[in-house]
């Protein structure tokens, strides 16, 4: 590279150093919420509209976060002679979210010892994250999940309360007796339900209700 491009290329930078080194994006910066679970710690804009926004003296910020991409921001801004400017940034900062703690396949069941809360880059969090545990076994992976990957309600469903291929009771009630019977599930399904069973005796398939986790009723 020769001397002149070099002096270029620094000239850049600093120019570029410059323009983000400004009170009025300490402002914006100021203006984004710092929760127990999220901070903010550097607005971004480009040299133009950081040129822009160095002519107002701000007198109040409004700023509006992406709700999926939370590190993305649009303001907007009242200069103190009434001028407004309305802009967009991207940010730095961390968000303390769910993650997996190790590869988890489709359909693997979410609990204290497969997910972890870590402090991870807002720009790869997306969507509905979540801030804190969820129960044990109540929800499943949706699709495969990275080692550290954040979680969001778009990777989760509801976990059934039974799987196909448990071996599950099946009961009825006639005259106030119960009677039981071992039953394979055919079909997942959640508490009330109706789902396909297979008597394991007699090889009979028919429909019974979901009451627990292990029982399911005939009606």
């Amino acid at each position: 590279m020769t001397p002149f491009k070099t002096i270029m290329l620094a000239s850049i930078a600093m120019n570029a150093f410059a323009a983000t080194a400004t009170p009025q994006l300490d402002t914006l910066l100021e203006s984004l919420p710092k929760t127990e679970y999220s901070y903010y710690s550097k607005v971004e804009l480009d040299i133009r509209t950081t040129a822009l926004l160095s002519k107002c003296e701000i007198s109040k910020v409004k700023p509006e976060i992406n709700s999926r991409n939370p590190n993305l921001v649009a303001f907007d801004v009242t200069c103190k002679n009434g001028k407004t400017i309305s802009l967009s940034s991207k940010t730095d900062g961390k968000i303390r979210s769910l993650v997996a703690k190790n590869h988890l396949k489709r359909k693997t069941r979410l609990n204290h010892t497969n997910t972890q809360l870590e402090w991870v880059p807002m720009s790869d969090v997306r969507g509905e994250y979540l801030t804190k545990f969820v129960l044990d076994n109540h929800y499943i992976a949706t699709r495969n999940l990275k080692m550290g990957q954040p979680i969001n309600m778009g990777h989760l469903d509801v976990a059934p309360t039974v799987e196909r291929g448990w071996e599950i009771k099946a009961q009825s009630n006639i005259s106030n007796i119960t009677i039981g019977v071992d039953v394979k599930a055919l079909e997942d399904g959640i508490i009330g339900e109706t789902i396909k069973v297979q008597n394991l005796k007699s090889g009979s398939i028919f429909y019974a209700k979901i009451f627990n986790s292990t029982t399911v009723t005939i009606e």
